[in-house]
């Protein structure tokens, strides 16, 4: 008998769960839709901010590929 009620509440929780995550992926995806930026005239270039210094190569381009940045601790 209580084999039979874990079942089951393992079966609302999964479906509680399930559910959640639809959820969050529906309204996720509706919130990349509703933030993208429209194009201006200007340019794409023209309408970014400044990257940050590391991000930039020797030639001062924005680099493509992940960087690692790690930092020291003192212990």
């Amino acid at each position: 008998m209580f084999h039979a009620l874990y079942i089951a509440a393992f079966l609302i929780l999964t479906a509680i769960a399930v559910s959640n995550l639809v959820r969050n992926m529906m309204l996720l995806g509706s919130d990349a839709r509703r933030q993208s930026r429209p194009t201006g005239t200007a340019g794409p270039d023209s309408q970014r901010s400044p990257a940050h210094p590391e991000m930039l190569d020797e030639a001062g381009k924005v680099t493509k590929e992940p960087l690692l940045v790690m930092r020291s601790i003192s212990l």
